[in-house]
């Protein structure tokens, strides 16, 4: 049986084990690259660059808003001030696919110390994760706050199985302050873990490693105690300060607004499609299944790792019943908002995948490791060579996908082209402090044109003064446009400008078809045209200035 949280530390060893992180890294990368940025990258990197650099996008309404997750900005954000945005992207990506790969080697040697074994089951992992999650959590990806933090909570689920409790404490406060709600998700899983531990009668007289070493350490229980407060304080505070001052009323709305509309496909189990219900419950059941066809005991480490797993579907069957006394029940949405805000199905949908891994492991080396090699060996090279293909084959950047989940369509690569030759013209000629009213469902304004802009689908703030601002700016300026052919220029021109007028809007990014279709009824706009200036330049977007233009002032 495998020593739990075992592991030499001769030269030979730890210059093996750095070999098989960094492979897996790598094999990462190729599984889940995009084209920077990728999904949530300018949310977070936007963000970062804003706080080292206060007169970036000033004006902002997102960017101004508070800085929940105050650790990554602090400690990464710090790159965003002296390189560009897609090499901040790429070198960050590296960093966290290289601490998400130490910490699961770190798990995956728990419960197998055999070397070069994660590099052929934790790919699978990563591809379930990908394909068979319920409320679109990932673990590897773009580079956010998130991605660095599973990566400690891997090392702090390995050290905690292993009870090496000093080692967990200070990797699960890390994942805290990168991340403070995966952080605590994981601690109260770990909890939920320990205490039916404690209950089953086989584990009672199981040796308090903890105890013991404080006793014998007192000087490094000390150091680890004030580093971990530190650590569990720089994600907690954030987070707990940025509404502290908020009436209640303000807090509730907010709430319910991303709760039940913007985030609901992450929050509300009511609204989860079906095909993502189905994918779930089958990797959930297969799981189960391969678990009772194991032919022996399981672990200690297996064993724990399992009642782990529980502990987040039980988090996750909490969160169901939320939602459903939600449905049932109107007036009790407001708060049941403020409870769904916290992602009650985010632990489940990463590590289901890896207890339905690690029980396929354990099932090979019983039954027919050699075909479990070649099979597993198969699927990731054939995913690779996926990944790579769609990107070939998809120029446009992960944000850009998500934000027009089309096919790759020549018309489709070519308006994302000019959408960058257009950001790119307003960096280089718009002023420093132009506020823009930008396409509702774009999430790059920022990235490319380094210009602030009144509110687009995506950056949504996380405190509630303004999530609910935010709220009425997206119904006040977009909330007609699906239904019109005319996108934001559906609204009457003096509409326009007194909206501008109230949120500080000086310029107008709009498609040119709907200028075409408003000049082809006979309602050009009426703003002064800043770019292109010629009629038949071929471009697909228009830039206004929100001011009447001189020949409108005439007619």
């Amino acid at each position: 049986m495998p020593r739990q949280g075992s592991g030499s530390t001769c030269p030979a060893a730890i210059a093996q084990r750095w070999t098989e992180i960094i492979l897996l890294a790598v094999l990462t990368g190729l599984l889940v690259w995009k084209w920077p940025p990728d999904v949530n990258e300018a949310y977070y990197l936007c963000k970062s660059r804003h706080y080292w650099n206060p007169g970036w996008c000033q004006g902002d309404l997102f960017i101004a808003s508070h800085a929940t997750h105050w650790f990554f900005h602090a400690t990464t954000g710090w790159l965003t001030s002296c390189l560009a945005m897609d090499v901040t992207a790429w070198i960050g990506r590296g960093v966290a696919w290289l601490v998400t790969s130490w910490g699961l080697v770190r798990l995956w040697r728990v419960f197998d110390e055999r070397p070069w074994q994660s590099l052929l089951f934790v790919p699978l992992a990563i591809l379930l994760n990908r394909n068979f999650h319920l409320a679109g959590e990932w673990f590897c990806g773009g580079f956010e706050a998130k991605a660095l933090a599973w990566g400690f909570i891997f090392a702090g689920v390995a050290a905690s199985i292993g009870r090496r409790y000093r080692w967990a404490t200070i990797w699960l406060a890390a994942a805290t302050a990168f991340h403070v709600v995966l952080g605590l998700w994981t601690i109260i899983a770990i909890g939920i873990s320990v205490i039916v531990w404690r209950i089953d009668s086989k584990n009672i007289g199981a040796s308090d490693e903890l105890g013991k070493s404080a006793k014998a350490n007192v000087p490094a229980t000390i150091a680890t105690t004030v580093l971990a407060l530190a650590l569990f304080a720089a994600g907690l505070l954030p987070a707990l300060e940025r509404n502290l001052l908020a009436p209640r009323e303000l807090i509730l709305e907010a709430g319910q607004i991303q709760a039940f509309s913007r985030l609901a496909h992450h929050q509300d189990a009511m609204q989860f499609d079906a095909e993502r219900w189905i994918a779930f419950l089958t990797m959930t059941a297969a799981w189960a299944i391969l678990g009772c066809a194991i032919r022996r005991h399981p672990t200690r480490a297996e064993s724990y790792f399992s009642l782990f797993a529980f502990s987040a579907l039980l988090i996750n069957v909490s969160g169901l019943m939320l939602s459903e006394i939600a449905g049932a029940n109107p007036e009790s949405r407001p708060a049941i908002g403020q409870l769904l805000s916290l992602y009650w199905f985010r632990l489940a949908d990463v590590v289901i995948p890896l207890a339905l891994v690690v029980n396929a492991s354990t099932l090979a080396r019983q039954t027919g490791f050699r075909l479990v090699v070649t099979l597993a060996g198969s699927v990731i090279i054939a995913a690779i060579g996926w990944n790579l293909w769609s990107n070939v084959a998809d120029p446009r950047s992960g944000a850009a996908r998500q934000s027009s989940p089309l096919p790759a369509t020549r018309r489709a690569i070519e308006s994302e082209r000019n959408w960058r030759l257009t950001c790119e013209w307003i960096r280089s000629n718009a002023p420093a402090d132009s506020v823009w009213i930008t396409p509702a469902d774009q999430q790059t304004f920022k990235w490319y044109a380094g210009r602030a802009e009144v509110a687009n689908w995506k950056d949504m703030p996380q405190d509630a003064a303004r999530v609910v601002e935010w709220n009425d700016r997206i119904d006040e300026l977009y909330r007609m446009v699906p239904q019109t052919a005319f996108g934001v220029l559906g609204l009457h021109d003096h509409v326009i400008l007194n909206l501008a007028a109230k949120y500080g809007a000086t310029h107008l990014v709009v498609e040119r078809r709907f200028v075409e279709n408003r000049e082809n009824i006979g309602y050009p706009p009426a703003f002064r045209r800043v770019w292109p200036v010629e009629e038949n330049s071929g471009t697909t977007f228009i830039l206004f200035e929100l001011k009447v233009a001189e020949s409108a002032r005439m007619k």
